[in-house]
């Protein structure tokens, strides 16, 4: 339980999930903070009334949510009924996986949106059971399973002797794979009578035993390759570090290609190979101090007066401290000064996009306009619908989280509405569902020449396109 601060925090928190569109998350927040003011003895009253407000706003999303999700619960029990109509069509265990299967899939979605009403889970329920009766009798039956379980496993342990004694079994370079795989095909054939079970895991144990005994054999030898590769790296000595740290990587490549060596002999070799190259990394560090020195005596003395060329070049001479917060510093002054002239650009383009609306009469000077933007123009129907076109503007501000006119909120609620519903179904972001806008609005312009309001809503467009970018 925090203090008050806290839970006012925690409430901030919520909403700006609610507002950001992370309607899951917001929810499993106030869950925590509904725990937390339980534990209180009182509850001052302005945390009492932003609580309930985070909770209307919260039963708000539960029942778009429900409005989402109910088509595909009353799919399910669809599904369910189609099960009990075509009962003998399917086998015992294939009717069974059937229902499990359609249970899982009404518990997904009991977990991530609101839990289905009484009288749906109660018609689901009743169906389920009803389908579920031809299925008695294939658990009547599971003794008989068991039987063939344990026949399974025996072909299993067959197939292994076989493998064994064949010419492949010592050519084979992915035992590993190769015992994972039977083991897991093993797994597939349980449950067994409980007197085969103890013989049937002798006998599997005893089939892998030559498998795991040759692993062995090979383990030692790629434990001595990598000795060996151990020592070559302890026996580099150009003049050159660099060329030492490279022929390093090269024998550690080497070494990583190289299959296990027995799991108590992987780590330790590991160890060994990395702490006989340390050396190399010592003499590198050295060099990378040096440079540091360099960029220090950059940044005090020239930096200020350099131009951005001038900038790049010197960092292109740091080899060795690429990594140190000196280089850092200067590559953070260059960017700074790159995102200046970034953002100059930036305000030309929106200056562009201003202008638009002025162009769209004569094509030919359009070229600093986008080539999207430019194609929605071109394949406009003109269609002078001034309700779409007012339409396609609110939902921009809407996704922009801009304020739109005060005369257009009737018009607001409506397609925040379908905005909410859309974050449920669609997968198209903010950015997309701009063009999605934009191209609406431009196909519904009363003309190559648009009118004094059609520029008054442009200039709406205009203003909520910074927060879109």
């Amino acid at each position: 339980m925090g203090s008050h601060k806290d839970l006012f925090q925690k409430i901030e928190a919520i909403e700006s999930h609610f507002n950001d569109g992370s309607i899951k998350a917001g929810q499993k927040l106030l869950k925590s903070l509904n725990l937390d003011l339980k534990s209180l003895p009182s509850v001052p009253n302005k945390l009492r009334h932003k609580h309930n407000f985070v909770l209307a706003q919260s039963r708000y999303f539960n029942d778009v949510s429900s409005f989402a999700v109910n088509p595909k619960r009353a799919e399910m029990i669809k599904e369910v009924q189609a099960l009990i109509n075509d009962s003998g069509e399917l086998k015992p265990r294939d009717q069974a996986n059937k229902i499990h299967e359609i249970q899982t899939k009404w518990q997904q979605l009991d977990n991530s949106s609101r839990p289905a009403s009484r009288e749906q889970w109660e018609e689901f329920k009743t169906l389920t059971d009803k389908a579920w009766q031809p299925c008695e009798e294939f658990f009547a039956e599971l003794d008989s399973i068991k039987i063939e379980n344990a026949n399974k496993r025996r072909e299993i342990i067959a197939s292994i002797n076989s493998y064994v004694q064949s010419s492949d079994f010592k050519k084979n370079k992915n035992l590993y794979k190769y015992l994972k795989n039977q083991f897991d095909e093993w797994q597939k054939f349980a449950p067994v009578r409980d007197d085969d079970f103890k013989h049937l895991k002798q006998e599997f144990s005893a089939a892998r035993k030559p498998i795991f005994d040759h692993l062995k054999t090979i383990e030692s030898s790629n434990k001595l390759s990598k000795e060996n590769l151990i020592t070559k790296v302890n026996e580099l000595s150009h003049e050159d570090n660099s060329e030492n740290i490279k022929a390093f990587l090269e024998i550690k490549n080497q070494f990583q290609r190289i299959q296990s060596a027995g799991r108590k002999n992987d780590d330790r070799l590991w160890k060994e190979l990395n702490a006989a190259a340390d050396k190399f990394y010592a003499e590198k560090k050295a060099m990378a101090d040096e440079e540091i020195l360099l960029l220090k005596k950059y940044i005090k003395d020239e930096l200020s007066n350099s131009s951005p060329n001038d900038i790049e070049s010197f960092l292109q001479t740091i080899k060795h401290a690429s990594k140190s917060k000196e280089f850092t510093e200067v590559n953070k002054y260059l960017l700074g000064i790159k995102t200046k002239a970034a953002e100059e650009k930036k305000k030309n383009k929106l200056k562009d996009f201003e202008s638009l609306i002025d162009k769209i009469e004569n094509l030919e000077d359009m070229d600093s306009i986008p080539h999207k933007i430019r194609q929605m123009v071109e394949k406009s129907n003109f269609n002078n619908d001034k309700n779409l076109l007012t339409e396609a503007v609110i939902e921009i501000e809407i996704h922009a989280n801009v304020d739109s006119l005060k005369k257009d909120q009737s018009i607001r609620d409506k397609i925040n509405l379908k905005v909410l519903q859309d974050k449920f179904n669609s997968n198209l972001n903010d950015q997309e569902k701009f063009y999605e806008c934009l191209e609406k609005f431009f196909n519904n312009l009363s003309s190559k020449n648009p009118n004094p309001d059609e520029k008054r809503l442009w200039k709406r467009i205009v203003k909520t396109n910074p927060r879109l970018s």
